[in-house]
């Protein structure tokens, strides 16, 4: 795609004073330079990392620099031992390592017996100074403690260095800004490195949960009593990491350890120091009770650990709004002198729940028969003389429309639970782990009740994720990480009273529902592997990821039958009275079918990336990180192949190429670009090599992947169907009519 690809150079330095440590589930690092007591470099020593709350350990040797790296390592509390016959054992204890943090250890042997412990207590450099990339990290102490809107850690993320936005959601278009973890779709107002907050990324412990139709939208929200630590990264210029040229937002969730632990909240939030505005006669209603707990710990001591968590809420709240409708008065009218029309079924079947104040429009002024009200007086029958109108006689004064208050509670009911099950065995050299977490929600539709409860409807909505985790360890210097994931999202727009169109008239609200009955799917699918070699000073990974996103809408689906029933406008009341509307849209003709309707629309969008990175300790306080990466977004392909696009034919200008093109229907809207190759570059200096300084620069190309909305617009318009839209102004005029059938397929003319 690569006419749609963004390429985005990016070359970045600073002077750092403070620690930046950086992100994923099982890719931070311990390294170290180990000497004697001369300070000359000891090559050959023994180096072992335990994790201590799993007890599970990994084991290294020093190159003949005396230099140690020890990858793919979850964020948690270590003890690093260094041992050499001829030395004293020397144990480093309390290293905390957060997540896709590299740390770097000094170790000082003494001269004795290897059974002799010499024991220190970790005391990490106060500036990261192994890594050219800057970010920011939010720890699970801040998850837990600092206030969340909504119990959304995402409100979080704008706090970090580098970044800028507010902490609030529905940031890119459709995005939903209700801040809680219930949304199957959630944007973030995120922006870093001069990018557009579509180019952000997010994961979920490394694993993709972006969605596929939006950039910069996450699909999944996991609850705060899940989450251990994320990361914000801002410049990232390893190779490694690709799809989105701005911030990368990863996400570590909690596993079990060999303690048993838990949590238990209760949110609550209500109305009582809400007071009323003005036109409210009382303080809409809002209760939110949301509740969660957590609990982790061991199945097999030091082998097999579980986690589990859940998050309930349960939410009321008021809305009201000014408002007009029709009174009783005139239903009363319609129902005596016009029985039969299509407005007289509707007024009188789906009343209004609206309580009235002033009357709004009247008959006399709207017939034309006087200036206003007050002049009715001077009719010879006086105020409430009959004057004749589009639709028959009426009193003068006679009150059609009335203001009023409208009131409603909108619920918001949601559910997030999760497991996670860890399991090391092979004498430590294989490390697997499954994750699941299930969302569903439901909520008035658009958080918008009507003003007549008929057509008010629940939104169901659900998500679901799995990520399973393979490491295996094939000996000190090499390693292999595996990783599948899938996410799937589903929400529903339900229809009440199908045969009912959607109508709009002015000085009234509208009946029935016009973008409705819908129901949007997404599938996404990712299949990563990273090979890490050490050797001496360098850290080689290579490595591929395989995605594919799919099902933007689902057979039988958005506006499949959106398109299927019509909206109508009426240029005033007396118009909808009788049955004569302006215009007809919404509707459009399908091809396949002959009938009114849309085209289900599934595609998939495929992608593939390898990389090669290769950190490079040049000496003890400097590194050096030299990657490559190709990425390719495959063309995307729709199942029924019903993508539309222009073809130019022949002509000896660009105009003539206007003229002459022709639009076609095809399976591809373009070829795979396959020329995407990423140089990085990143360098981390500490001038002073005792960790106070760090000076990083770094420059890279990034490719965005292109949004799936792109394409879904190609099949909305000809020749795949034909958008229907008539008016007075037109040969072709409105055809008004109640469908055949509340269900589908609705049956309008």
């Amino acid at each position: 795609m690569g006419v749609l690809n963004k390429t985005c150079p990016s070359l970045f330095a600073t002077l750092v004073f403070f620690a930046s440590p950086l992100w994923a589930q099982f890719t931070s690092a311990i390294e170290g330079t180990v000497k004697d007591p001369s300070g000359r470099v000891v090559p050959g020593a023994t180096v072992v990392v335990t994790n201590v709350e799993t007890r599970t350990t990994r084991e290294a040797v020093t190159s003949d620099a005396g230099y140690f790296r020890m990858t793919s390592l979850p964020p948690s509390t270590f003890e690093v031992s260094v041992s050499l016959p001829g030395f004293k054992t020397s144990l480093i204890k309390g290293i905390r390592l957060e997540v896709s943090q590299t740390k770097s250890l000094d170790v000082a042997l003494e001269l004795g017996a290897p059974a002799t412990v010499v024991e220190v207590t970790g005391a990490p450099p106060a500036v990261e100074t192994s890594e050219a990339r800057v970010s920011g990290h939010i720890e699970q102490e801040k998850v837990r403690s600092l206030p969340l809107v909504g119990r959304n850690f995402y409100s979080l993320v704008v706090l970090t260095p580098g970044v800028t936005g507010l902490p609030s959601g529905g940031g890119q278009a459709y995005a939903q800004a209700t801040a809680d973890v219930f949304n199957a779709e959630f944007g973030v107002n995120l922006n870093a490195n001069g990018q557009r907050a579509e180019s952000n990324s997010f994961l979920i412990d490394s694993a993709s949960v972006n969605a596929s139709p939006r950039g910069g939208v996450t699909n999944l929200t996991p609850n705060a009593d899940s989450v251990q630590e994320l990361r914000v990264a801002v410049n990232n210029f390893s190779a490694e990491y690709a799809r989105n040229a701005s911030a990368v937002i990863n996400v570590v969730t909690k596993q079990g350890t060999n303690d048993l632990h838990g949590s238990f909240g209760w949110f609550y939030t209500n109305d009582t120091l809400t007071s009323r505005t003005y036109p409210q006669n009382e303080v809409p209603e809002f209760k939110r009770n949301e509740i969660n707990w957590s609990v982790g710990g061991p199945i097999w001591k030091n082998r097999t650990f579980f986690f589990a968590s859940m998050d309930v809420l349960r939410s009321n709240v008021g809305v009201s709004s000014n408002t007009s409708v029709v009174t009783q008065d005139f239903i009363n009218f319609m129902k005596t002198n016009h029985p039969d029309r299509i407005a007289t079924k509707i007024v009188s079947s789906f009343p209004a729940k609206v309580t009235p104040t002033t009357a709004a429009l009247f008959a006399g002024p709207l017939a034309g028969a006087v200036p206003n009200v007050a002049a009715c007086g001077s009719l010879p029958g006086g105020a409430s003389g009959p004057v004749e109108t589009p639709i028959g006689s009426m009193p003068c004064n006679m009150a059609l429309t009335t203001n009023g208050i409208f009131s409603d509670t909108v619920l918001r009911n949601g559910l997030q639970w999760n497991a996670r099950i860890d399991h090391n065995f092979n004498n430590g050299k294989d490390r697997i782990y499954g994750n699941f977490y299930r969302t569903n929600r439901d909520t008035v539709a658009f958080a918008a009740p009507s003003v007549y409860p008929d057509f008010t409807v629940i939104q169901p909505e659900y998500t679901m994720y799995f990520n399973l985790n393979h490491t295996h360890v094939f000996g000190p210097k090499l390693l292999n990480e595996m990783s599948v994931s899938a996410n799937r999202a589903r929400g529903d727009l339900p229809l009440n009273h199908g045969d009912i169109p959607a109508v709009t008239v002015p000085g009234i609200a509208g009946y029935g529902q016009g973008f409705a009955d819908a129901t949007f799917i997404q599938n996404n699918l990712e299949w990563r592997n990273v090979l890490t070699y050490n050797r001496g000073e360098h850290s080689f990974k290579g490595g591929f990821r395989y995605a594919i996103d799919s099902g933007f809408r689902g057979a039988g689906a958005f506006f499949e039958w959106v398109n299927a029933r019509p909206t109508y406008s009426f240029l005033n009341l007396f118009d909808f009275a009788r049955d004569d509307p302006f215009s007809e849209g919404q509707l459009a003709y399908n091809f396949k079918t002959g009938k009114p309707g849309g085209l289900p629309f599934r595609p998939t969008f495929p992608g593939f990336g390898w990389f090669i990175q290769d950190d490079w300790k040049v000496r003890p306080n400097l590194t050096l990180g030299l990657g490559l990466r190709w990425e390719t977004f495959l063309k995307p392909d729709d199942h029924d192949g019903i993508f539309a696009n222009i073809t130019f034919a022949g002509g000896n200008s660009f105009a003539e190429r206007i003229a002459n093109a022709r639009m076609e229907v095809k399976k591809s809207l373009d070829e795979t670009d396959k020329n995407n190759f990423a140089p990085r570059l990143g360098i981390a200096w500490d001038p002073t090599g005792k960790g106070k300084m760090s000076i990083r620069a770094g420059a890279g190309i990034f490719y965005d992947r292109p949004f799936g909305q792109f394409f879904h617009d190609s099949s909305t318009f000809l020749p795949v169907i034909a958008p229907i839209g008539v008016s007075k102004n037109t040969t072709a005029q409105p055809v008004y009519a109640l469908g055949k059938s509340a269900q589908r397929p609705y049956d309008f003319p």
